[in-house]
């Protein structure tokens, strides 16, 4: 045999190790301090994927650096992604649909701001094509040795019925085997290693979904270390394996191959026949280099099963061999010939050919890797149908009266979606982004959009349009849609601190001591993100009575309200407490009702309901504080003044909001706001609701005027401002 760059059957081994060390792809170490800066956070080591597959990848940094740029390189013929410059992000990475099968490193490497190199720890991703191979090749005829301890990598090529031939020397899917280990050793690589003078087989055998192909290798250790080595030949089939049904035959192609001079007559046998089969060859015996017919035959008797035959070749002292392997199935069982294509997306054509379908579908099922197709024509040896939604790669399998035929390998391939634009392109936390593009696929199923990493939550989703809200959390970076493991092309959207802002108020009273449920509606529309706080207040006054316990608040759009401050009570004032619903939804303009219920009837109960933007949406409470007492004790002489007292904060961007509730009925009111604080909601109660932002650390207190001397409540509450 004669390789195309003129091989000719003897390999030198130390030649031939020399170029095979040229395929091996180098990456610098990562020293042990540099692996807490940057981190490939998925896929996980060993994910399996598809030649021509777009592998999502995403990169964080455990330590929070930040980086001027990042990329991930994958070692060759993979290449080098894009170019990101901050984490956590995603990239896209293009596996080659003609690249070998085998194990490829994947690392991350980027310069932080400071100018500092990094590197990620390596992960292992292994390349296979889900398809079994027609037959296995080598570029040699055999392996000879000189000396004890020489060793050499077995290199061993697929075909596929899609016409490619690959090296699959790496493939997980391929195992070695030598079958006189005292002579060679070979080891899970392929390497095989001289023991001792003497003959031999290496056997390569490829296995997906329990079928294999194999293909058998002679090695020769001669005795004096030198020549070229005994005469001897090897057994070869084609094809490996075979499904028939009861009652038939199949035939296998057996060749004998010559090396070293070898020129006998090969006698041929069979062993491993089961009972009800019959096996003949045509002819028994062959020259050197010669080839024979294998002839299997079942009978209606023959057990159901998966049969492994030995075929020897014999000739003097000589007897390689090689198998074959033949699967019974039932004769009325459905049994798939071929399909056309092999490969392609979802909502591709299928045909599938075979026998046994019945002429009808009845009740018989088609599925593609487990997932139900929905057949458009159905007949007793063809099926036609469209690759269902949610398939993936593996086999195409027919049931026909709870009779399943053989499974045959359909290729799943995914065209990777696409984002052409995003509108708007920056904005903050909540606000609805429109991602325009190709391939997202009509419903959402398990696809995902991610801003920088941080999962959204789609309002719509559509084949080529998504709107999905900003999600808390997210930071500036990529917007990648992944579909069906497969992801997009990340597009930068840059997630812009929302400036802390009063967006509206409302204000309400009930003038009487009967009612439980109080109602008020936030009268503009809502922005998803921002803050509702609510003031619950009730009052006393001389009629006295006791104060009533707020049961629940909620409202229509169901955000969840928490107490920040009080209650606080006042026996001759009456109550207060303030409550708060963080990241809330987005609502239509008096389409969000707050509802609060007392457990007894509140006297004038009132609510004081204010909407702010720009807060933290996932902490937003920093402190609060609340006072009550005489306005005439607490702050004469200077004038009439109730206020909360003082309280530290922990976070220097604050919004305080103060509010109080003061004795209506003996004629107190509140004449305005304190002093750097801007009145939102003053309610014929005279009562107040004000606020201030703050942007350092300290005691801060909240103070309003009064019109005259007289007992009050007053609270504030600090509310974080969103840091993104």
């Amino acid at each position: 045999m004669r390789s195309e760059d003129g091989f000719s059957g003897i390999l030198n081994v130390s030649s031939f190790l020399m170029k095979a060390s040229l395929v091996f792809f180098s990456l610098p170490s990562v020293s042990a301090g540099q692996q807490a800066l940057l981190q490939i956070t998925s896929p996980t080591n060993g994910t399996i994927v598809s030649p021509g597959q777009n592998l999502s990848v995403s990169v964080g940094s455990p330590a929070g650096a930040t980086f001027s740029q990042v990329d991930v390189i994958g070692e060759k013929p993979i290449g080098i992604s894009a170019v990101a410059s901050i984490v956590p992000t995603q990239f896209s990475i293009s596996i080659p649909s003609d690249i070998a099968p085998g194990q490829y490193r994947l690392t991350a490497e980027g310069t932080t701001t400071s100018g500092q190199d990094a590197q990620s720890v390596s992960i292992t991703i292994d390349v296979e094509r889900p398809d079994l191979p027609t037959f296995l090749s080598t570029v040699m005829s055999g392996i000879f040795f000189q000396s004890q301890a020489q060793a050499m990598p077995l290199m061993v090529f697929a075909a596929f019925s899609d016409g490619s031939s690959l090296d699959v020397s790496r493939s997980s899917y391929l195992k070695y085997s030598s079958s006189n280990t005292s002579v060679a050793t070979v080891d899970a690589n392929g390497m095989v290693t001289a023991v001792a003078a003497g003959t031999g087989f290496v056997t390569a055998t490829y296995t997906i979904g329990g079928n294999s192909v194999q293909i058998s290798l002679p090695v020769n250790f001669s005795h004096s270390g030198g020549g070229t080595g005994t005469a001897n030949f090897f057994i070869s089939t084609t094809p490996g394996t075979q499904t028939i049904a009861v009652g038939t035959s199949a035939s296998f192609a057996v060749s004998a191959t010559s090396y070293n001079g070898f020129t006998g007559v090969i006698a041929l046998s069979l062993n491993g026949l089961p009972n009800g089969i019959s096996a003949s060859f045509s002819p028994t015996s062959v020259n050197a280099s010669g080839s024979s017919t294998l002839t299997v035959s079942t009978l209606q008797s023959t057990p159901l099963g998966t049969y492994v035959l030995t075929i020897t070749g014999t000739s003097g002292s000589l007897n390689p061999s090689a198998s074959v392997s033949v699967t019974v199935r039932s004769s009325s069982a459905p049994h798939i010939a071929s399909l056309s294509p092999t490969s392609g997306s979802v909502g591709t054509s299928v045909t599938i050919s075979g026998a046994n379908f019945g002429s009808t579908q009845g009740t018989s099922t088609l599925t593609f890797n487990g997932t139900s197709a929905t057949p458009s024509s159905w007949s007793a040896g063809s099926i036609i149908a469209p690759v269902p939604t949610g398939a993936t790669t593996g086999s195409v399998l027919v049931n026909v009266g709870n009779l399943s035929s053989n499974g045959v390998s359909f290729t799943v391939t995914t065209s990777a979606p696409s984002i052409t634009i995003l509108n708007p392109t920056s904005g903050a936390v909540g606000i609805s982004v429109t991602i325009g593009g190709t391939n997202f696929g009509a419903t959402r199923g398990t696809s995902t959009v991610t801003f920088n990493g941080t999962t959204a939550t789609p309002t719509s989703w559509g084949a080529t349009s998504i709107v999905a809200p900003v999600p808390a959390g997210a930071t500036t970076g990529n917007v990648v849609v992944t579909v069906g493991g497969v992801a997009s092309n990340g597009m930068s959207f840059a997630v812009v601190n929302r400036p802390v802002a009063y967006v509206q108020g409302n204000a309400a009273t009930q003038w009487t001591t009967q009612n439980t449920v109080m109602t008020l509606p936030y009268t503009a529309a809502q922005s998803a993100g921002n803050l509702n706080l609510v003031v619950v207040s009730q009052g006393a006054g001389i009629y006295g009575g006791p104060n009533a316990t707020i049961s629940s608040i909620r409202d229509t759009r169901g955000n969840v309200y928490l107490l920040a401050a009080g209650p606080t009570v006042r026996a001759s004032v009456g109550m207060q407490a303030i409550y708060y619903a963080k990241n809330i939804a987005a609502a239509a303009p008096s389409a969000n009702v707050v509802t609060v219920t007392f457990a007894a009837p509140a006297y004038y109960p009132e609510i004081r309901a204010a909407e702010y933007s720009g807060l933290d949406t996932v902490n937003p409470l920093d402190v609060s504080v609340a006072n009550q007492g005489n306005a005439c004790l607490d702050s004469c002489p200077g004038g009439q003044a109730s206020t909360s007292g003082p309280v530290t904060t922990t976070n220097a961007n604050d919004l305080l909001v103060g509010a109080n509730t003061v004795d209506y009925v003996v004629g107190e009111s509140t004449t305005g706001p304190g002093a750097g604080f801007t009145s939102r909601i003053m309610p014929s109660t005279g009562d107040i609701l004000e606020d201030k932002v703050v942007s350092a650390t300290g005691s801060y207190s909240a103070t309003a005027a009064l019109y005259q001397t007289g007992e009050y409540i007053m609270q504030m509450v600090a509310f974080r401002a969103a840091t993104h």
